[in-house]
């Protein structure tokens, strides 16, 4: 960003117009939220190869809503993105690379982008609440887990729902709508999200650009 002539920096010490703190995935904090600084950088980000899916709180042209990826709290970033991901395979024959910008050593690990084979994952759960040696292809993700455990009948106020279909005498599967968002921009990267909306409670697939 600096050679391209962005007053950017990765600590708010150096008095930057830009924050900078992406490893897998991060954001860039603007200076007071400046319009007139986030435009240019989301217009250089659409010509940069290594840049992946990018958000913005409003969905500015280029982005998707930052919303959509529940990535809209009061501190977040100004722009929130993921580096570029592909489908190829590591040293080990494991599928799908990433750029990264981690400080880590080789091998090291740190939060992870927004790649299929970073977010899909699976959930195992044993004792006598579940259904024992059962498979469920329902969509599921780490805030199900405190309202599973807290068990039905639970405030609806808290994220996530109850994974009946592993319990016990649950539900079968139900119907997952597929869910496909598109950024605006006509030209350089776009940005697409998919995700499934399950029982109330939105999953993410992946992002990617084209």
């Amino acid at each position: 960003m600096g050679a391209a002539g962005f007053r950017a920096s990765a600590s708010p010490v150096d008095d930057p117009d830009y924050v900078v703190v992406v490893y897998n995935g991060g954001g860039v904090w603007v200076r007071e939220s400046d319009p007139a600084l986030v435009r240019p950088l989301l217009d250089w980000l659409r010509q940069q190869d290594w840049c992946g899916p990018v958000f913005t709180r409003d969905g500015l042209e280029g982005t998707l809503r930052q919303a959509e990826l529940c990535a809209d709290h009061p501190r977040a970033a100004d722009v929130v993105l993921a580096l570029a991901h592909d489908g190829g395979n590591n040293q080990w024959g494991r599928a799908g690379l990433s750029a990264d910008n981690a400080p880590y050593p080789e091998h090291g690990g740190c939060h992870g982008g927004l790649s299929r084979y970073e977010l899909e994952n699976f959930i195992a759960m044993g004792g006598s609440a579940f259904r024992a040696g059962a498979v469920t292809e329902a969509p599921a993700g780490n805030v199900d887990l405190q309202p599973t455990v807290l068990g039905v009948g639970i405030d609806h106020a808290i994220d996530g729902q109850v994974l009946a279909e592993a319990l016990a005498g649950g539900a079968a599967d139900g119907a997952a709508k597929e869910v496909r968002l598109t950024s605006s921009n006509g030209t350089g990267l776009r940005t697409y999200l998919d995700a499934v909306d399950y029982g109330g409670t939105r999953y993410l697939n992946r992002a990617w650009t084209e």
